[in-house]
């Protein structure tokens, strides 16, 4: 989709504000996009910039000589484009990658949407499979108080899920 401004670039900022009671939609160019009056501050988003904020925001520096044995991606190269070869880079950077993964989403594992129907069911699988590996979790770091909690909470979501 063009600028709807200038008519010359592709449009990359989708811009909605309520005008005189109607809603008002524009889809503008960067550089359009920064002419607008906005009442909030306008920032680009750079996916590389945000792995590579995030990466420097704690995560363990990668090794200088870190790369894909698949696709030969190195890592510090993903950090600057924020992209990855293939499917082999998550094993060969999942060191570096699963910390980032944790803060971005709150899990290394895709989950996805949910069909409303089966919400309930798999909504209860997830939570059974998450309580089940903090219970192995506290069970190794010997915090059993903790762990009697989890097994209580795994039984009784168990017993809700056979009804």
């Amino acid at each position: 989709m063009l600028c709807q401004r200038c008519e010359k670039k592709t449009a990359t900022v989708h811009l909605t504000r309520f005008k005189d009671g109607h809603k008002e939609e524009l889809y503008l160019c960067s550089d359009c996009a920064g002419d607008e009056e906005i009442d909030f501050p306008f920032t680009p988003f750079s996916l590389a910039g945000l792995i590579g904020e995030l990466l420097g925001g704690g995560a363990r520096p990668a090794a200088p000589d870190l790369q894909c044995r698949g696709c030969g991606l190195r890592f510090r190269e993903f950090t600057r484009k924020g992209l990855l070869g293939c499917a082999r880079c998550y094993d060969d950077f999942s060191s570096q990658l699963d910390p980032l993964l944790r803060r971005m989403h709150g899990s290394v594992r895709h989950v996805g949407k949910q069909p409303l129907r089966r919400a309930g069911a798999i909504g209860i699988q997830r939570k059974l499979e998450e309580l089940r590996h903090l219970l192995q979790e506290a069970v190794a770091h010997e915090e059993y108080e903790k762990a009697a909690r989890l097994r209580d909470q795994i039984r009784e979501l168990e017993r809700r899920k056979a009804e």
